[in-house]
């Protein structure tokens, strides 16, 4: 999920970059989880992460400018929907069933997929 960073030389001075906030991956990835099923999410760095899509909205909560006061307030429209979140995230977290891999560059994502599908392949003749 997110975006990529592809070199455009050997000994990089250039490349491109392709910008994605990674919303529609994490956004997948929650339904995956709360349909029960364990989720290995590759991500770009600082990408949103599942979970982070909802507590991200900075319209749906608020806090306080003080660093002394805590608090955190959560608008009556949105506390359904953040309560579903945040129940999901700690079953999740109960069950460890999300795991995330971080790359920035394509040959990151390259070399963490194949590392992914060895070890895969490794358990399954097991």
């Amino acid at each position: 999920s997110g975006g990529t960073t592809v070199p455009l030389e050997l000994n990089v001075v250039r490349f491109l970059d392709n910008f994605s906030a990674g919303t529609r991956g994490a956004t997948s990835a929650e339904y995956f989880l709360e349909a029960g099923y364990a989720v290995l999410f590759m991500h770009r760095q600082f990408s949103l992460q599942p979970f982070n899509v909802d507590l991200n909205s900075s319209s749906s909560t608020t806090s306080s400018d003080s660093v002394e006061d805590t608090r955190i307030t959560v608008k009556a429209s949105e506390r359904k929907r953040l309560l579903e979140v945040l129940s999901t995230y700690k079953r999740v977290q109960e069950k460890e069933t999300l795991l995330t891999l971080t790359f920035v560059t394509v040959n990151d994502y390259l070399w963490l997929l194949r590392a992914v599908s060895q070890e895969l392949r490794r358990l399954v003749k097991s």
